[in-house]
Order: structure tokens, then C-alpha cells, then sequence
């Protein structure tokens, strides 16, 4: 498996779920075709080929204690994929194709005791094959609800 990490031009986040509630749908139109033509632009130039799928972290990086949602930055991480897809990596980010891992917000002056480079980063790894992700939590949650009913009848 093979990981790329994209150093995307941001110090936050462009969209958050409770920003975009406030931002007229024109300017939120022009922000999310930005963020979608930066990533396709960034990750065709970091050289990821077409994958049979791929996962996608988005860290965003900082240097306070302030106490932040990392689902409030899933509003961000949406046309990245799309951008991901525009680069021809995969051909849709379906749940089989492209695995979306939840936004992480990390603290690296807390973290490492010093200030590296804060900012919004892109991993993406290579998966060997599409992901059968539906199957799997359908069977985890009918193992699940057997259990439940035994637990009921009790």
C-alpha cells in the first residue's frame, strides 16, 4: 500500500457545518468549487495514480486548546473528494471506492512540545480492492440485533 500526504493551502478549514448555515449559497458555491479545483490540481501534481480505491483522512493541524468538532470539518472534506475524483484516482467516491475517515483535529504543540507547521493535510492511501463496507456492517448489525433479541427474550 502506498500513502501520499498533500500539504493543501489552508491554516483552517474553508467550510465547517456550522459556517456554511451563515454563508450565502453563492459564496458557499465559490468556495466549494475552489477547494474541489485545488485538491484535483494538488493531488494530479503529487503523482497519485488510478487506484482500485483509496482512503482519505483529512488532519487539520493546530497549535490551541480551543475545543473544535472534527465533524464540523466533514463540510470540508466533501469536495475534496469530489476533487479527488475530478484527478481521475477514482472513478466515484462511493463507499466502496474511496473510504472516508472522519476529520481529525490534533493538537502538535501539545503533542510533540514544539510548533511544526500547522495547517489542513490530505493522506490518501492506496487500498488493494474495493471495499465491501455495506456487507459487512449489514452482517455486523444482524449479529448484533441476534444478540439483542436473545438479550429480549430473556
Amino acid at each position: 500500500m502506498k500513502t501520499w500526504i498533500i500539504d493543501l493551502p489552508y491554516d483552517r478549514p474553508p467550510l465547517t457545518g456550522n459556517g456554511i448555515q451563515r454563508m450565502h449559497r453563492m459564496q458557499k458555491g465559490a468556495v466549494t468549487k475552489k477547494l474541489r479545483s485545488t485538491t484535483k490540481q494538488l493531488v494530479t501534481k503529487a503523482g497519485v495514480p488510478a487506484l482500485a480505491a483509496v482512503k482519505v483522512q483529512l488532519v487539520w493541524l493546530v497549535s490551541t486548546a480551543h475545543r473544535r468538532d472534527e465533524d464540523n470539518v466533514v463540510a470540508t472534506l466533501k469536495p475534496i473528494c469530489d476533487g479527488i475524483v475530478d484527478a481521475g484516482v477514482v472513478p466515484d467516491d462511493t463507499p466502496q471506492l474511496m473510504e472516508k475517515a472522519m476529520p481529525t483535529i490534533a493538537n502538535v504543540k501539545k503533542m510533540l512540545r514544539r510548533h511544526p507547521d500547522t495547517g489542513l493535510y490530505l493522506i490518501l492511501t492506496e487500498l488493494e480492492k474495493p471495499s465491501d463496507r455495506a456487507a459487512a456492517a449489514v452482517e455486523q448489525l444482524t449479529a448484533a440485533m441476534g444478540q439483542l433479541g436473545k438479550v429480549m427474550q430473556s
